[in-house]
């Protein structure tokens, strides 16, 4: 039933496309969107090291055995975003754009709901092919041939109707929209996020229970009005971070701190002959009105030594993910795979059908 769902996906919504801006996208009402060039990041070393050599994507690896084939190679964007009141975020949703073949992902998705004994069965969203998830309201829509909406109804049906215009779009949140245009170019991972006055007391006590020094460095933080990360990864690492302060003053004030924090860093000597030392001395902060930018660039090799320095402490890569006891060649067990509408966990390799190896580690190289 299923495959003869996706074989009708092309005919009834031909003409329907995402819009080629992320924020064109999300529904009105976001308060916080991500979006990511996902072959970029899984072809970075921090993927490599922070995922798969740390056994972290053994969901994903148990999924690809059991479906014959890896829905990620499918998968060109992502996004994610969250909606809800300046207080409470009461709404997560995925969107995603490739060249989705949609009856192999749908029955890929039977095969794990079934082995999982989760639910899934044939629907309709505002009159699009989808598949519902378990037993709450969780669905996955597919918008035309290369998009898909994963989310509670509500909050897919916010999509599909931002999307035909029909609805509000996050591109309508002036202070959002500004903050991903200045941060989101040529980035591969943006982030882009209003923090809500409410949050403020909850982020100064967490703060402060990491003590009096950590307190003082985030104090000036706390006049940010929202915040936009961007990032490209697949070569070295290139960051930006534009905070939108309460006024000018604050800019100010967290211009000078951070300016005054780096100094500091950079003048002790173990830091400054470290690998950390030449990528500290590479951050740019720069006040522009209410807003202070945050940059930096590192190339590929000064990346490596961080992470070989990291290593060596016990870092990224170290075994994070293993059974207790197990031995370091010993693959992690699975891990659930989470969404918005619910969790699953893919089971373990029958024994006739071993599980892949783990990915070997890396000899660190020396910083």
């Amino acid at each position: 039933m299923l495959g003869i769902a996706g074989g009708l996906i092309y005919y009834t919504s031909r003409d329907l496309a995402l819009p080629e801006q992320a924020m064109d996208a999300a529904p009105a009402g976001t308060r916080a969107l991500l979006r990511m060039d996902v072959p970029a990041v899984r072809r970075s070393i921090f993927y490599q090291k922070l995922v798969v050599e740390a056994g972290r994507d053994t969901g994903h690896r148990a999924l690809v055995e059991r479906c014959g084939f890896d829905p990620l190679d499918q998968l060109e964007d992502l996004i994610i975003f969250v909606a809800g009141d300046s207080a409470q975020l009461e709404r997560t949703g995925v969107i995603g754009r490739g060249p989705f073949e949609h009856e192999r992902v749908a029955e890929c998705l039977r095969q794990a709901a079934t082995e999982s004994e989760s639910t899934l069965e044939r629907t309709e969203v505002e009159d699009l092919p989808a598949v519902k998830i378990g037993r709450g309201e969780g669905v996955m829509a597919f918008i035309g041939r290369r998009g898909m909406a994963w989310g509670q109804r509500e909050t897919v049906v916010s999509v599909i109707r931002a999307v035909r215009n029909e609805a509000g779009r996050a591109s309508e949140d002036e202070l959002l929209s500004r903050l991903y245009t200045a941060i989101g170019r040529d980035r591969e991972v943006v982030i882009v996020s209003h923090i809500p006055e409410p949050w403020i007391p909850a982020l100064r006590q967490l703060a402060q229970a990491q003590g009096e020094e950590i307190a003082r460095i985030a104090e000036p933080f706390m006049a940010t009005r929202a915040i936009g990360l961007g990032a490209r990864v697949s070569v070295g690492l290139a960051v930006g971070a534009l905070f939108s302060m309460r006024d000018g003053e604050a800019a100010e004030l967290l211009t000078r701190t951070l300016r005054d924090e780096l100094e500091t860093l950079t003048a002790q000597p173990i830091i400054s002959m470290s690998p950390i030392g030449p990528a500290l001395r590479r951050i740019n902060v720069n006040q522009s009105g209410n807003d202070v930018n945050v940059a930096f660039d590192l190339q590929q090799d000064r990346v490596e030594n961080l992470f070989a320095l990291a290593e060596r402490f016990g870092g990224p890569g170290a075994g994070a993910g293993r059974p207790p006891g197990a031995p370091p060649g010993a693959p992690p067990a699975p891990g659930p795979l989470v969404g918005p509408s619910g969790t699953f966990t893919p089971p373990l390799a029958t024994p006739d059908e071993p599980a892949a190896p783990a990915a070997p580690t890396a000899a660190p190289a020396a910083p």
